[in-house]
């Protein structure tokens, strides 16, 4: 038998190119059963303990939004949105911006905005426009160090509650696989520098697809959880049972929300919303993330 190396070679760069995509590491995605109604029920009443004087924000990864193109997701997503009582939403991997945009018009009474980038998978923010008395433009920052958020540079917003507090909301997409280790690091020693030179006695939630666990070995945000003026409202969920984590394909806890000490005392409650068991078909529709929120008291 002769052997082929241009075969070879083609075939296996067939394999590697398809083994791997570099800011997703590999999804264990359900197949769908054939008798799945599309006829569910969304939870009505929202998170628990949420009230009209409550900052409520979450962060959502949508993976590649929407998922395989697919303009159905859209209007279910606006389904999701609607059915949940929350102010403020940080989304990750927003891949379509005039779909983007298309969802945030089906939703009555709330505002977004997504800012683009150059590795493609966008950041944006939709917010409710009842909660807040004002809203700032939403704006990049760590521009400099953008290399090391993966080309995603996090985006901020400033917004006042109804209830009058102030608070600044970073929304993150750390990067993941090959050398994202390191570049976590690098991002969590950058990110905590602007945070003590810019805002040392604001009250900031940093959101997103940290691409990391709080207490991994890697060891990118030991930075926060050494510091006492910082906190990950989210961390009993990833020190809980593995039901509750935000990345349930893998599974592992990767989607965080970390505070500032000026809201240690205001956290009335941190969860995931566990949408998969509402709509059955969501991790292979929707996303293979579970959105995480924190309800943040006056």
């Amino acid at each position: 038998m002769v052997f082929n190396y241009k075969k070879f070679s083609f075939l296996l760069f067939i394999l590697l190119a398809f083994s791997c995509k570099e800011e997703i590491s590999e999804k264990v995605k359900p197949v769908p059963k054939e008798d799945d109604d599309d006829d569910y029920e969304l939870p009505v009443d929202g998170p628990t303990l949420a009230t009209d004087t409550t900052l409520e924000v979450m962060t959502w990864n949508l993976e590649f939004f929407p998922l395989d193109n697919d303009p159905e997701v859209v209007d279910q997503v606006a389904r999701m949105i609607d059915s949940l009582d929350v102010d403020l939403i940080g989304f990750q991997e927003i891949y379509d911006i005039s779909e983007f945009n298309r969802l945030d018009n089906l939703l009555t009474g709330w505002e977004g905005k997504v800012v683009s980038n150059a590795a493609g998978l966008n950041l944006a923010f939709l917010w409710k426009t009842e909660s807040f008395s004002s809203v700032s433009n939403v704006s990049s920052i760590l521009t400099a160090d953008v290399n090391y958020f993966a080309g995603r540079p996090p985006i901020m917003i400033e917004v006042t509650h109804t209830n009058g507090n102030t608070s600044r909301v970073i929304n993150l997409h750390m990067k993941c696989c090959n050398d994202g280790g390191f570049k976590r690091t690098q991002a969590s020693a950058s990110l905590k520098s602007y945070l003590d030179s810019e805002h040392p006695n604001d009250n900031v939630l940093v959101i997103g697809d940290f691409n990391e666990e709080i207490n991994d070995s890697n060891g990118a945000f030991d930075n926060f959880v050494e510091d006492a003026d910082y906190k990950f409202a989210d961390l009993a969920i990833e020190q809980g049972s593995s039901s509750y984590w935000s990345y349930p394909s893998y599974p592992s806890h990767i989607d965080h929300i970390l505070i500032t000490d000026e809201l240690f005392d205001n956290i009335v409650n941190t969860q995931t919303l566990n949408l998969k068991e509402n709509y059955p078909k969501y991790l292979f529709d929707i996303s293979d993330h579970m959105p995480v929120m924190t309800i943040v008291d006056n």
